[in-house]
């Protein structure tokens, strides 16, 4: 087994993201971060991104991973023992000396974290478990008032407050802030939604592009003022409706802290694939 790192996106994708779209589902947050790369850096990367694929010893692909610096690398399902050899690779690879955490399965981002720890003598925090939800049969929430609409780039300012307010909402105090160029391609792309109550938001929801016919809701937010009338689960049921119209599949990530929010997407349909956990080095 040996890790190659790629040298642009166009070499990549026909190797490490093509072996991570074999299953879309599973491998959607480094796909989707794949996907946004390919046509160059975003604001807020401090440098390109590396492109890391994984060859068995006659050549053949089996695997692959992304990190976005100054980011965690975020892995996707290979086997433990092959994230703990990313780790190990990565550890003497200039580029990722300033690593601060990794995200992945549970069982992958524990291999990599305990090699990367042995390595730099760091200390390992959990910041956040999370479970990865599929779409099986939506079913819709009783009707309630409000509507559902495609936010446009007049709802700039909104949508980026809001997107400002979602990660400390949710207790991710020392993830990356909103940028305001993801508002915009989101805007430009149609793809945020917005329920609102007599003509003004109470909800917003956002998706990614699309990888391998795969589709990833969130972020969902409500301000707390509109909270506890269900109008988050109103916006999710109403995007992951449009995702749906589009033969996309729909999949999301939920806060294993907040039991309200995994009970509310399973029962509009969404059912439990895999736990996934956010490690920091310290």
């Amino acid at each position: 087994m040996r890790f190659v790192i790629e040298p642009d996106a166009t070499a990549f994708v026909p190797r490490g993201l093509a072996w991570m779209e074999r299953d879309a589902v599973l491998n959607t947050l480094p796909a989707t971060i794949a996907r946004g790369r390919l046509d160059g850096m975003r604001a807020g990367d401090t440098g390109p991104p590396l492109w890391i694929t994984v060859e068995s010893d006659d050549g053949e692909v089996i695997g692959g991973a992304v990190r976005t610096p100054p980011r965690a690398v975020v892995l996707p399902s290979i086997p433990p023992a092959m994230a703990a050899g990313l780790a190990a690779f990565l550890h003497e690879v200039p580029a990722a000396q300033d690593l601060p955490g990794v995200t992945g399965p549970v069982a992958q981002a524990s291999a990599f974290a305990d090699r990367w720890a042995a390595h730099s003598r760091c200390d390992i925090r959990t910041h956040t478990r999370m479970r990865l939800y599929r779409m099986a049969a939506l079913e819709p929430p009783p009707a309630e008032r409000g509507s559902w609409r495609l936010a446009d780039e007049n709802d700039f300012d909104l949508c980026f407050d809001w997107f400002v307010d979602f990660p400390v909402a949710a207790g991710h105090v020392t993830g990356p802030p909103a940028e305001a160029a993801d508002v915009q391609e989101r805007l430009a792309g149609r793809r945020i939604g917005l329920w609102e109550i007599d003509g003004k938001p109470v909800s917003l929801a956002g998706w990614t592009l699309p990888a391998s016919g795969v589709v990833r809701l969130g972020p969902v937010y409500t301000p707390p003022r509109h909270q506890r009338h269900g109008y988050g689960t109103a916006a999710t049921a109403a995007a992951t409706a449009g995702i749906l119209a589009t033969g996309a599949e729909a999949c999301l990530f939920t806060d294993l802290s907040n039991p309200t929010s995994n009970s509310i997407y399973q029962k509009i349909g969404y059912r439990p694939v895999a736990d996934f956990v956010e490690l920091i080095f310290e």
